[in-house]
C-alpha cells in the first residue's frame, strides 16, 4: 500500500485509495479496472473530493482526479481528467498511463517533454535507501544507472517496468518495480493535492519498523537465489579440483582461456598438452616453459 496517512486525507479519498486494499497492487495497475470506484468518482465534485470549500488550483485538482482513476486502472478516464492539469503534471501523469498501458515508446517520449520534476529528488532517495541490489541483473543495473546519474531516471525505470510487466523479473525484482512505482505514486499525489487545495501534509512519518520489513522482505527474496548462486560457485570450483587431480600432484600453473579469457589453475606437468576450458568447451594447448618465456 502507498504510504499515505488516511487520518489526513479526506473521508472520500481515503475511501477510494482503500479500495486497493492494503498490499502493494501488483505491477500492472491496469490489468484490472474497479467500475465502482470508477462510479463513485464519477458522481463526487471536486469540492467534496478533496474535503475543501475553494479551490487553489482546478488543473491540480483535475491531477488528483486523474491519479485516482489511475490508481484504480482506469486509464481511458485517467486519460481525459490529465488534459486539465498543468503541463507538467499533464506530461507526467501521461507518461504513467502509457507505461501502465505497455507503451514505452511513448512514455518516454512523454518523460522527455516533462525534462523533470520536483518529487524526482524524493523518488530518487527512496530508492537509494529502500531497494537493495544483488541477485538480480536487471534490478542492479538500474540501481547502477542511478547512482551513476545521481538523480532519478525516469527512462530506466520504463526499462525495467516492461521487464516486469514481461515477466521476466525476479521476485525481488518484481518486488522493487511495485514499490517505486507506489513511491512515485504517493509522492506525485501528495504534490497535486497540496497545490489543488490540500493544507496539511498526507504522508506518514517514516516509522523504523516499516523500513526493516521492507529490507527484510527484499532479503528473504534473494536468500534462494544466494543459495543457488553459491551451489553452482562450488560446482564450478569442484570442477577444476576434479581436471587437476587428474594430473600430478605437482606444481599448478595459472593460464587464460584464448577463447573465453576466463582464468584457470591447472597442474604444471599440462604444459604441452590440449586441455578444455570448463567455461566455453573451447580446447587448446598449454603453452610449454620455453615458450611461455619467449
Amino acid at each position: 500500500m502507498i504510504d499515505l496517512d488516511p487520518a489526513k486525507l479526506p473521508s472520500e479519498i481515503t475511501n477510494s485509495l482503500l479500495r486497493r486494499g492494503m498490499a502493494l497492487p501488483p505491477v500492472e495497475w491496469a490489468s484490472r479496472e474497479d467500475p465502482m470506484a470508477k462510479k463513485a468518482l464519477d458522481e463526487i465534485d471536486d469540492l467534496k473530493l478533496l474535503g475543501v470549500e475553494h479551490l487553489k488550483d482546478e488543473g491540480m485538482a483535475a491531477a488528483v482526479r486523474a491519479l485516482l482513476y489511475l490508481w484504480h486502472g482506469c486509464l481511458d478516464d485517467c486519460r481525459m481528467h490529465t488534459s486539465l492539469a498543468p503541463p507538467k503534471e499533464r506530461s507526467y501523469i501521461t507518461g504513467l498511463c502509457d507505461r501502465h498501458a505497455g507503451k514505452p515508446v511513448e512514455a518516454k517520449a512523454d518523460f522527455q517533454e516533462l525534462g523533470g520534476h520536483e518529487i524526482h529528488a524524493d523518488l530518487f532517495s527512496f530508492a537509494e535507501k529502500q531497494i537493495m541490489d544483488g541477485g538480480e541483473p536487471a534490478l542492479d543495473r538500474f540501481l547502477g544507472i542511478l547512482k551513476l546519474g545521481g538523480e532519478w531516471e525516469a527512462f530506466a525505470f520504463i526499462d525495467l517496468y516492461e521487464q516486469g510487466r514481461a515477466g521476466k523479473l525476479q521476485t525481488n525484482g518484481q518486488h522493487a518495480v511495485q514499490l517505486l512505482q507506489c513511491k512515485e505514486f504517493e509522492l506525485l499525489f501528495e504534490h497535486c493535492f497540496l497545490a489543488a487545495g490540500g493544507e496539511k501534509a498526507v504522508r506518514r512519518e517514516e516509522i523504523p519498523d516499516q523500513v526493516k520489513r521492507v529490507r527484510r522482505i527484499q532479503q528473504q527474496n534473494r536468500e534462494p537465489e544466494q543459495r543457488h548462486n553459491k551451489r553452482a560457485e562450488k560446482s564450478s570450483q569442484a570442477k577444476v579440483e576434479d581436471i587437476a587431480g587428474k594430473w600430478s600432484t605437482g606444481g599448478k600453473i595459472s593460464i587464460r582461456c584464448p577463447s573465453c579469457q576466463k582464468l584457470a589453475i591447472i597442474p604444471e606437468t599440462s604444459r604441452g598438452l590440449k586441455v578444455k576450458c570448463d567455461g566455453c568447451a573451447a580446447q587448446f594447448v598449454v603453452p610449454k616453459k620455453s615458450d611461455a618465456a619467449a
